[in-house]
């Protein structure tokens, strides 16, 4: 992700420490699971160690494939077997998918836009307001999503 060079993991886990919480409150983080890419038993071990020391709860999104993405949704099962590694440390969920028959799910739709030459959407300053105080802010709502999610992980506030 382009706004990954400018605040990194470390600095967004920090503002999530320092994040003021009520007690009902936690942080939710969105991890999109890529096939073969980040989707091992490993990958949910480092996911289960990096917000071991929040208030937080996982929601986990199988990647939505279309046209022209070099990457593919892992399997139900690799998705469960994800889930149960994470949900032995905090509560973790799994996002039903929408849009799949579509193509609009999570930045696919950008893809048929570019394909179309249709105008791409502004979604920044529009409906959709960033759901973070973080670091992240608009400029990482300009990839076309629709969900409360980034590509791979950010924080919000639930």
């Amino acid at each position: 992700m382009p706004i990954t060079r400018k605040y990194h993991l470390k600095e967004l886990m920090e503002a999530c420490k320092a994040y003021p919480l009520r007690s009902w409150e936690k942080l939710t983080f969105e991890y999109v699971l890529l096939r073969d890419v980040n989707d091992t038993d490993a990958d949910a071990r480092r996911v289960v160690k990096l917000l071991a020391n929040l208030n937080a709860k996982l929601n986990l999104i199988a990647f939505n494939p279309g046209p022209e993405i070099p990457y593919q949704a892992p399997s139900p099962e690799r998705v469960s077997l994800f889930q149960q590694i994470v949900r032995r440390s905090l509560d973790c969920f799994i996002r039903k998918p929408r849009g799949l028959d579509i193509y609009a799910a999570c930045g696919s739709s950008k893809v048929w836009v570019r394909r179309f030459r249709l105008p791409t959407p502004s979604l920044v300053g529009r409906a959709i307001q960033p759901a973070t105080r973080f670091p992240a802010g608009p400029a990482a709502w300009k990839g076309g999503c629709r969900q409360d999610c980034l590509p791979h992980m950010a924080a919000r506030v639930f």
